[in-house]
């Protein structure tokens, strides 16, 4: 199109940019979730709930899932994508807050801060009581495998209300999943 020896380097640069592929639209990953109380085998947690076998007395234990999983749902997104979760609180009695360990709380280039959506209760946000609902909103950021906990106490987390995060680099958002 142009002869490298009669074009300017700013002509170079500008026709540079023409051949570049579209940049990709982030994503919206939105996801709602209950957080619930049960009564599960402790040492087959999905028993009561995957198969509906009776809880053998001796083994009970106190449980709380998000949608009823253990664990609970898969968070899966490209880096950089809109990440909005909705928690409901459905406990009986407790509050709860989900903390997104290994995010960044902010996207890529830094200027998307979200401290709030951090999940520490009392840090960043008052607990979701029981009955209330609050939505997380965030970026994911960085790619990788990372995970999400209750942050309320540690009784939540050896409960259940854990789970993990896949957030796929930005160059794998046209690929196809292989299941």
């Amino acid at each position: 199109f142009c002869n490298p020896f009669f074009c300017s380097h700013s002509m170079r640069s500008f026709l540079s940019l023409l051949a570049l592929p579209p940049v990709s639209e982030a994503a919206l990953c939105r996801y709602e979730w209950w957080v619930r109380d049960h009564v599960v085998d402790y040492l087959n947690p999905n028993a009561k709930m995957k198969l509906g076998l009776p809880v053998p007395e001796s083994a009970e234990s106190a449980g709380q899932y998000v949608n009823e999983m253990f664990p609970g749902p898969l968070i899966e997104c490209n880096a950089n994508d809109d990440v909005e979760i909705l928690v409901a609180n459905q406990l009986s009695e407790h509050g709860t807050s989900i903390h997104w360990h290994g995010l960044w709380m902010n996207n890529e280039t830094g200027d998307a801060p979200t401290p709030w959506a951090d999940g520490v209760h009392r840090f960043s946000h008052a607990p979701i009581m029981p009955g209330m609902n609050y939505t997380y909103k965030f970026k994911a950021w960085p790619p990788g495998s990372h995970f999400y906990h209750s942050h309320m106490d540690a009784t939540q987390v050896d409960r259940g209300i854990k789970g993990a995060i896949i957030v796929h680099p930005e160059q794998d958002r046209d690929r196809k999943s292989v299941v």
